[in-house]
């Protein structure tokens, strides 16, 4: 850490602005910096959910224990709403006038707000502030990083990324704390529910902050971050996701019905292992070194941690937007084909993207688009499309028959000289 950080040369705000409202902004970073004395202002995307955060002015926060069914609540109040449609410069305003900052939405927002920080940025240039503001990147993607800093950039002037680069902050995180569906019982006592499991902390790259890291807060300081967000959605949420997609598959509703089918669990083991590899190849780690920045609950706990905890969560929403997981960067194509590239045979990671495809939901408008062009251009066609593919390549051309080899056999197609409906 630069030593003008431990300068004492100005007082960090103890202020964090939440760009986001969903599972990981109320169930887990308002909770950890709510409970370190911080004051909170949520960045809303509608209009609706601004208005009705701020009407009731509280939610209630149900944390479950990730070793029982024990569940408590607590109240998240006092805190300050905006919307990111509507009222453009109060969020704007709101990011001038604090040192944290955090993200967690889904991808296709990255753009908004870039837009949104690129604003906020050109203002504190443009006032002479010269306090930090670092922002927590809170998201399962594995490019967050380059994507905010891409995304800001280019929205900048060269005086102004010099500004940027000196006191602006993207901050990669692993966000572990599970977030639930609230019961029925929970919304009847606040439609506002939030419920969430009872992980400790936040892993946070202690190397990226440009100012005093927040005091107070749960924050668990890491090295190699780059290497361990890759880790997080290749050997993390790829098992939920594999867990999801085969839950889809044999009928479920929720994730925890499928995980009491030992083939199931099994598929989402060896798929983990074969991520696992392949990251300690790809960045030259040993497994101590990677299970540092790991939840620190043991990772064969996971069924047990289910069962214990009594949380269960829908299979819609863990599978939903197949489209992005299926993305080659991401949890599932992003490890299988590293594997390739190190001389491991992705067996079981290519099984998931085949039950990715059979994978569609009529609520879920990424999963019909992928259906419909499997439809119409087949499933050899769509495996290209979506998991990026470059069939010229000889690693990718066997991915791609490893891919077509397990959706014969998973989706029961009828096939004539080899190829009749893919």
């Amino acid at each position: 850490m630069k030593d003008k950080k431990k300068s004492g040369a100005f007082l960090p705000k103890k202020h964090l602005v939440l760009i986001g409202a969903g599972k990981i902004g109320c169930g887990y970073l308002a909770d950890l910096f709510e409970s370190a004395g911080y004051s909170l202002t949520f960045l809303v995307h509608t209009p609706e959910k601004t208005q009705k955060m701020r009407e009731q002015g509280y939610y209630t926060l149900f944390i479950t224990k990730e070793s029982s069914p024990k569940t408590s609540k607590r109240r998240i109040s006092g805190y300050e709403a905006f919307c990111t449609k509507t009222e453009r410069e109060q969020c704007i305003q709101a990011l001038c006038q604090t040192n944290y900052a955090s993200v967690h939405t889904y991808p296709g927002a990255f753009e908004d707000i870039c837009d949104l920080l690129a604003a906020a940025i050109q203002r504190r240039f443009a006032q002479g502030n010269q306090q930090p503001l670092d922002v927590l990147l809170c998201v399962n993607v594995t490019d967050a990083y380059e994507q905010f800093d891409a995304g800001i950039s280019k929205r900048l002037t060269p005086e102004q990324q010099a500004y940027y680069r000196q006191h602006v902050g993207l901050v990669r995180t692993l966000t572990y704390r599970g977030g639930y569906l609230p019961r029925p019982d929970m919304l009847q006592e606040d439609e506002l529910a939030v419920w969430a499991s009872d992980y400790p902390d936040l892993p946070v790259d202690r190397d990226a902050f440009r100012g005093e890291i927040p005091k107070g807060v749960n924050l668990r300081l890491m090295d190699k971050m780059e290497a361990r967000a890759v880790a997080k959605v290749w050997c993390g949420n790829v098992r939920s996701c594999i867990l999801a997609m085969m839950s889809a598959k044999y009928g479920f509703c929720y994730t925890n019905q499928g995980a009491e089918v030992p083939y199931i669990r099994m598929c989402v083991e060896a798929g983990k292992e074969e991520a696992t590899r392949a990251v300690l190849l790809e960045y030259g780690m040993t497994r101590e070194e990677l299970e540092a920045g790991a939840r620190e609950r043991g990772q064969q706990d996971w069924l047990a941690g289910m069962r214990e905890s009594g949380a269960k969560d829908a299979v819609f929403r863990v599978a939903n937007d197949p489209i992005r997981k299926l993305a080659r960067k991401d949890r599932l194509t992003g490890p299988a084909l590293c594997c390739l590239k190190h001389g491991i045979v992705p067996y079981f990671l290519t099984r998931a993207v085949a039950y990715a495809l059979c994978y569609c939901h009529p609520d879920d408008p990424a999963s019909m688009e992928l259906a419909a062009y499997q439809k119409e251009h087949g499933v050899r066609e769509a495996i290209i499309r979506y998991c990026q593919l470059d069939p010229a390549q000889e690693q990718e051309n066997f991915f791609l028959q490893m891919v077509l080899g397990h959706y014969r056999e998973i989706a029961g197609k009828e096939t004539e000289n080899g190829e009749k409906g893919l």
